[in-house]
């Protein structure tokens, strides 16, 4: 944005001023705020492959497939527990 701004001070064609506002709404209203929502989901995903919207801590799995033979993906959990001696370790 600071590259634009300096560019738009330089430039001294009205056409060419008028072209680089335009751009530069575009900018500030559609790629800005759709990279700020990409960054949160990379923050959110956090080394996973993926993630659900609604439960930040499930991930996307294929259960067991339902009455019709279809799997499809839905928010699961891997729990994976160690025991030794009857007592949970890990």
């Amino acid at each position: 944005m600071e590259e634009i701004n300096r560019k738009l001070k330089e430039i001294s064609d009205s056409k060419k001023i008028k072209e680089t506002k335009v751009l530069k709404t575009k900018l500030e209203k559609d790629y800005l705020f759709k990279l700020q929502k990409y960054e949160s989901h990379e923050k959110n995903l956090g080394g996973r492959n993926s993630y659900s919207k609604t439960d930040k801590d499930a991930t996307f799995m294929k259960p067991k497939s339902n009455g019709f033979g279809n799997k499809e993906l839905k928010p699961c959990y891997n729990i994976q527990m160690g025991t030794e001696g009857q007592f949970i370790v890990g």
